[in-house]
């Protein structure tokens, strides 16, 4: 009989461990570097046009093409980042359902127990549940625990610049303005370098070792070293000599 029943039975000895103020914050974090990687896509492009007026030729083109690389890798990054952010909300939700499970369990238990003899009596005589209800316990069986896990999107290729293409291109630009775009690049770049080291820093502090929450978990760590990877190399590469001039330069 379901009076025999004990906690144990129910699978409603324990709460769940899971740290909601954490994860939260975790996901909110996850949420804002992905706004941080993917709004460097507009004014990346922005810094094309204004610094690629006057940039023609073979390498004007491996330019565009890395930009285009770093904005398309940005955009992967992001999504995914918005991915992980959900699996811990996804992950939250299904520590509270289980936790609701537990609670709603113990109190059957406690109401059970709490009643006197003539009423368990009467269940007993009450088989067909006519006068007292259904005796079957809530659902026993534990919510699944779920591990997520997320690979690291494939990183585009950049091009060295580097080589020529056969024909009589000619490949010419104005010195200013790729060290303007340069110099620009590079300090958006630096804006978020940082945050590769905050993003393992915060899976630390969330993860079952700081007791965040033990009862789930999600795998992102590739996506963290990634992210490293991603945000330090997204700066198209320019050499600070060729092309030198607004002049059509030799052949490329």
């Amino acid at each position: 009989m379901s009076d025999d029943l004990s906690l144990d039975d129910l699978h409603a000895t324990s709460d769940v461990v899971w740290d909601y103020d954490v994860t939260a914050d975790l996901a909110g974090k996850l949420d804002a570097v992905a706004t941080a990687v993917s709004g460097q896509i507009g004014p990346r492009n922005s810094r094309k046009t204004t610094y690629g007026t006057e940039f023609r030729g073979y390498y004007a083109e491996l330019w565009a093409d890395n930009i285009e690389t770093a904005n398309q890798d940005a955009r992967l990054l992001a999504e995914r980042l918005g991915q992980v952010a959900q699996g811990v909300r996804d992950l939250e939700a299904d520590a509270r359902a289980e936790q609701a499970r537990i609670d709603a369990a113990r109190e059957w238990k406690r109401e059970r127990d709490a009643r006197s003899g003539l009423e368990k009596l009467g269940d007993k005589v009450d088989v067909l549940h006519l006068f007292h209800g259904d005796e079957n316990p809530p659902k026993s069986e534990p919510v699944e625990q779920m591990v997520k896990t997320y690979e690291a999107p494939a990183g585009g290729e950049r091009k060295q610049f580097e080589g020529t293409r056969s024909g009589t291109s000619t490949t010419s630009a104005l010195p200013d303005d790729l060290r303007g775009f340069t110099s620009q690049e590079r300090a958006a770049t630096d804006e978020i370098r940082g945050t590769p080291a905050a993003l393992r820093a915060w899976s630390r502090i969330s993860g079952p070792r700081a007791g965040g929450a033990s009862w789930a978990a999600t795998r992102c760590s590739r996506d963290s070293t990634t992210t490293s990877r991603r945000m330090t190399t997204t700066a198209p590469v320019l050499t600070s000599s060729r092309p030198t001039s607004r002049r059509p330069a030799a052949p490329a």
